[in-house]
């Protein structure tokens, strides 16, 4: 006796984390009710450049298929819609509320945060060095996040002294000095009083990606401080 094999069981998963990830995001932040878009147009709105526009379009159409992982798009419906040369796909949302628009500098990666937060801020062009690799690291210097933290204390209308409980004006250092001195953590925990974040970001040897997002968000995008959402 012959048995049938599904469709869905012949296919296997050809979808990535990574474009998983995007589309996940994409749809938290674009479908309200119904949207009708292509994998190109999601890529695009996205803010992505790091994941081809064929990954995410193989990745919905696991999804069409149902062989992506348990609770990928759980939230929607997802059906196609097009000509034979251009699939668009069609999103129906079923549960859940759209997100909050995503600011600029939650599509960047880290390199790119410390160019834009460098080019805004007056004299600071030449106290960070880009290291490039595979990977495309970053390292920023202790200069850097002095100068950075000078300028969120500016912009959120506040006198750094005042913030330097441990500051003595009678001592031996001038107020250069004692700024000169002061740790990367403790630059850090400044910043993150200024901007009211609520949980440390920071690390003892780094200032993470998710440090630098809400610092660009006020000093390159120009959101109001009160407003950061960190």
């Amino acid at each position: 006796m012959s048995t049938t094999t599904s469709s869905a069981e012949k296919r296997h998963d050809a979808s990535s984390p990574a474009a998983r990830e995007l589309v996940t995001e994409w749809v938290q932040t674009h479908v309200d009710d119904r949207k009708i878009a292509t994998a190109k147009q999601i890529v695009n709105e996205s803010g992505r450049d790091d994941i081809d526009v064929g990954d995410v379009g193989r990745t919905l159409g696991c999804r069409h298929a149902g062989v992506t992982p348990d609770c990928f798009l759980d939230m929607v419906e997802l059906s196609q819609w097009g000509d034979a040369n251009v699939t668009s796909w069609v999103f129906e949302r079923v549960d859940g509320e759209i997100a909050a628009t995503r600011t600029p500098g939650q599509y960047l990666f880290k390199p790119d945060l410390v160019v834009e937060i460098s080019d805004a801020v007056n004299g600071i062009d030449d106290e960070y060095y880009l290291e490039e690799d595979e990977a495309r690291r970053v390292q920023i210097s202790a200069a850097w996040k002095r100068a950075v933290t000078r300028a969120v204390a500016e912009r959120t209308d506040n006198k750094l002294d005042a913030l330097l409980t441990g500051y003595d004006e009678e001592s031996w250092m001038s107020f250069e000095q004692y700024v000169g001195r002061l740790s990367k953590i403790e630059l850090a925990n400044i910043v993150e009083k200024l901007l009211d974040i609520d949980e440390p970001l920071a690390t003892t040897y780094s200032w993470p990606r998710e440090m630098l997002i809400p610092i660009h968000d006020v000093l390159v995008t120009g959101i109001d401080p009160a407003e950061v959402d960190a």
